[in-house]
């Protein structure tokens, strides 16, 4: 790659900062060369390469890592597309729809992961996409990601207990509220992610191993944090918050969605009700989140103003 296109981009720079520039450059190099990786990127990527890797430490430790997600991000042309909101849950489909086991759908989902953020990062120092479109990508990688795993662990665990389901033999899912930022779709690169879940009733699952629904979607949920906590050498993956449920941190960590409604309703607090402005399904059932939503419609849009309304 062209070395002296670091002073052409940003002519009258600091030579610490050029010094910078011209190591992160080597060090890209020489991980494309020991991984055999030829590729020629043309001008512009030239350019924009440049830009990253000064502002970025991120995008060049994780290219330097990973040189082969360079070459496809050159060869595929993602850097110059944006996304619809579905192209994420397509992608991470199409490279998991084979695989059964949880770690081998981890492993995928921490490299997509990876490749995504530095594909939208690239995008955002470069110019390419507004901030409206960054903070909306991150936040439906985000839903992607956990829509993928929750079903691999919903899968996993109906394997050993059979699957939740109502009087008539319909399945039950679980909902995963996004809260916060991520509820908002206005998740950043440093975001954690504010979660509740919520599962449709009591009941039992459907094999002679049975268990109660409660203690199956209890199980799931436990699974679910496991999942994300990052284990030695592993790429980062998501933060999860789930202090945000009803009682906080001391409450169970899944309810169901007739506790869930009566607690809003009973002894909701004022925060909550602010917080709940933001809440959105991202994972599980998504229908019956809205459905859940609607009800508490009530009880977030007050009908009526109070002196500790305006207070």
């Amino acid at each position: 790659m062209n070395h002296d296109i670091a002073g052409r981009v940003f002519p009258g720079l600091d030579e610490n900062l050029l010094a910078v520039i011209a190591n992160r450059m080597k060090k890209l190099e020489q991980s494309l060369e020991n991984a055999e990786i030829k590729i020629r990127p043309d001008a512009e990527i030239q350019k924009d390469l440049v830009k990253v890797l000064l502002f970025s430490e991120y995008i060049a430790s994780g290219l330097a890592k990973n040189p082969e997600i360079f070459k496809e991000l050159v060869e595929s042309g993602d850097l110059f597309k944006s996304y619809s909101h579905v192209s994420y849950s397509a992608r991470i489909r199409k490279k998991t729809i084979h695989l059964e086991d949880t770690a081998s759908i981890k492993k995928i989902l921490l490299h997509i992961k990876l490749y995504e953020s530095i594909r939208i990062a690239w995008r955002d120092l470069t110019g390419k996409a507004r901030l409206e479109e960054t903070l909306c990508d991150l936040s439906n990688l985000a839903d992607a990601v956990i829509d993928a795993a929750l079903q691999s662990l919903y899968d996993d665990l109906g394997k050993i207990y059979g699957l939740p389901v109502d009087a008539d033999g319909n399945f039950y899912r679980l909902t995963v509220l996004g809260m916060g930022k991520l509820g908002a779709h206005e998740l950043n690169f440093s975001s954690d992610l504010d979660l509740i879940f919520v599962y449709p009733e009591q009941g039992y699952t459907n094999t002679e191993n049975f268990i109660s629904n409660e203690e199956f979607f209890i199980k799931l949920c436990r699974r679910f944090l496991k999942f994300f906590t990052p284990g030695m050498g592993e790429i980062n993956f998501y933060r999860i918050d789930t202090r945000l449920r009803p009682y906080g941190e001391g409450g169970p960590l899944v309810m169901s969605a007739a506790g869930f409604e009566a607690y809003y309703q009973a002894q909701g607090r004022e925060w909550e009700r602010y917080a709940m402005i933001k809440a959105r399904p991202v994972a599980g059932d998504i229908e019956a989140g809205k459905t859940l939503l609607k009800i508490l419609n009530s009880f977030v849009y007050r009908r009526y103003f109070d002196y500790g309304s305006f207070d």
